[in-house]
């Protein structure tokens, strides 16, 4: 940024941003691992190669591979051990904490690992769903016999049925039963466990525990546009907005030099995720400009542009006047 607006320019930082974090991954690759790691993991790292001063590359270092240790000096020491991700080293690296971009999900607590227990009935749905499709649709029970069995017949009986009637080779085979053996279904239907309901159910949770609208993944079926537009308008200013602050602090803390910070910065256009509402946004920067609340320069900064000529002045309505002037306001136009 500039005292007097922004100005996009070349520098070592922009490139590693939004071109190549280093020489094999792009940045688009760069920031899926790290913000993935984060939603994960609680915490993304990656490592700044410097020349000098200057940002080389960004190296992303996964984050099972980090460890946070306490220096004595009351610094945080990263320790990043390669040979976890399956690579063939034995080395150890210890990292100071201005040589890592360390970006945290909230609290630096991961997600799945805050909602244990509800992602539990997620799972135990899960689980469920693809023993019972799995068994062809069919759900345990009970044989029993009016005489009792050699343990070579018990074995044979329950071979026989596990082979025939379980499985989706067996869903809609016809069982003949003889010499007196029953069946006993054991178990509640998935229609009356509410199957259905509670998968719906924990795929919505999932959702909440990452801030994602359930509109945005396909929870939702009675849909209009407006309430889509106004669910996307959420997610970019209460679920990516906060992670992109993260992001632009930690970046012009450690990419930046004392002296840089002072004129440089890093700052994310998210102008894109809001511009289903810019019919709202451009009415209320008119009413703001035309009763002079906001001048046309102080709304393009706002909207991320740069100033104009002559865009500081402040404009009122010609027909709105102080109430103490309106008796010779109207002895002026009745003589006209």
């Amino acid at each position: 940024t500039r005292a007097k607006g922004r100005e996009q320019i070349k520098h070592p930082v922009s490139q590693l941003l939004t071109h190549y974090a280093d020489t094999h991954t792009s940045a688009f690759d760069f920031w899926e691992k790290i913000i993935s790691d984060s939603l994960l993991y609680g915490k993304g790292y990656a490592y700044i190669e410097r020349a000098g001063t200057r940002p080389t590359a960004l190296v992303w270092l996964p984050a099972e591979n980090v460890e946070e240790m306490d220096a004595e000096n009351g610094a945080t020491v990263y320790q990043f051990s390669p040979e976890k991700s399956g690579r063939v080293k034995a080395n150890t690296f210890n990292f100071l904490e201005q040589e890592v971009i360390v970006i945290s999900a909230f609290r630096g607590l991961s997600p799945i690992e805050a909602h244990k227990e509800s992602l539990g009935l997620s799972k135990a749905a899960l689980d469920f769903g693809a023993s019972f499709f799995g068994s062809g649709g069919n759900l345990s029970g009970v044989l029993s016999v009016d005489k009792t069995l050699t343990d070579e017949q018990f074995m044979a009986l329950q071979n026989a049925w596990q082979n025939k009637y379980h499985g989706n080779s067996g869903a809609h085979a016809t069982a003949v039963l003889e010499h007196g053996i029953k069946y006993d279904r054991i178990g509640i239907p998935p229609d009356d466990a509410q199957f259905i309901q509670t998968r719906k159910m924990q795929a919505a949770e999932i959702a909440r525990i990452f801030n994602v609208p359930a509109a945005l993944v396909g929870l939702e079926t009675n849909v209009s546009f407006s309430n889509v537009e106004q669910q996307n308008i959420f997610f970019a200013s209460y679920t990516i907005a906060p992670l992109v602050k993260r992001i632009e602090n930690e970046l012009n803390n450690k990419l930046f030099t004392e002296r840089e910070r002072k004129t440089l910065e890093v700052q994310f256009d998210m102008s894109s995720l809001l511009r289903a509402d810019a019919e709202t946004r451009s009415a209320y920067y008119s009413t703001m400009i035309r009763d002079g609340v906001m001048t046309i320069n102080e709304v393009r900064k706002i909207e991320g542009l740069n100033p104009t000529e002559n865009g500081d002045t402040h404009f009122v309505p010609l027909n709105v006047i102080p109430l103490e002037k309106m008796d010779g306001y109207g002895d002026k136009i009745s003589t006209e």
